[in-house]
């Protein structure tokens, strides 16, 4: 028996035949006061995508409202491969 029950509130796909780690995603609240949960995901081929999901979940029908095509911000390619992903102040 489990404590915890999960629920798929949002999901996308990231571009076919790429190659991804486990330090290619990050989620972090940014974009001033609002502090809206922000995914960052990047790939080893140059790829950068920056996700804004605004999904809502509905009781009603148990079910979450989805992906929409504006919760992509910013989609980039590098010409070099991303290895990892960090978030913080940067001091010099």
């Amino acid at each position: 028996m489990s404590l915890f029950r999960t629920k798929e509130w949002w999901r996308t796909t990231c571009g076919n035949d790429e190659t991804f780690d486990n330090q290619n995603l990050l989620v972090i609240p940014l974009f001033g006061d609002e502090k809206r949960d922000i995914i960052i995901v990047s790939s080893h081929s140059g790829n950068l995508r920056i996700y804004s999901p605004s999904a809502q979940w509905s009781d009603e029908n148990n079910s979450s409202s989805g992906y929409k095509l504006t919760d992509l911000v910013i989609e980039t390619k590098l010409a070099d491969c991303i290895i990892d992903l960090k978030a913080g102040k940067f001091l010099s």
